[in-house]
């Protein structure tokens, strides 16, 4: 549930810093210019509205490690399952961003061979025990 609260951040974050921008923006502004008050309060509704989409799309978020897979179920608009059998995993990464060291969080990505690229078929976010489910999962495919 923390990992909303990163996200949320970000979004927030980004939201003041260019309403600033652009109220600066309007106080050095002449009278023959058009207001950019309009533009900077359109972006931080924007942003607003996609801080509220992340915020339920992340309380959607269900992770399973059974006896034979591992399972994500997600989605807002369109509801999405993967099963990724223990067979089929290659690689399991852990990574954190700059928002997500200091609150302790990571990213743990499950990777096949069958994705054909570098994206991870599942992503589990927001852990604070990653070494947890990596040791699970790797006990499992062993």
């Amino acid at each position: 549930m923390s990992y909303i609260w990163v996200k949320l951040f970000g979004i927030f974050f980004s939201s003041i810093l260019i309403a600033g921008v652009l109220l600066f923006g309007m106080i050095k502004a002449t009278r023959t210019e058009p207001p950019l008050y309009f533009i900077g309060i359109l972006i931080v509704i924007i942003f607003i509205l996609y801080a509220f989409y992340w915020f339920l799309l992340l309380r959607t978020y269900d992770y399973e490690v059974n006896s034979e897979n591992v399972i994500f179920r997600g989605g807002l608009i369109e509801r999405t399952t993967k099963n990724v059998p223990y067979n089929k995993i290659t690689n399991i990464e852990l990574t954190q961003n700059l928002l997500e060291r200091p609150l302790g969080l990571w990213k743990l990505h499950v990777q096949t061979a069958s994705t054909g690229n570098l994206k991870a078929e599942i992503v589990y976010v927001g852990l604070t025990d990653p070494e947890h489910f990596k040791e699970l999962i790797l006990k499992r495919i062993k």
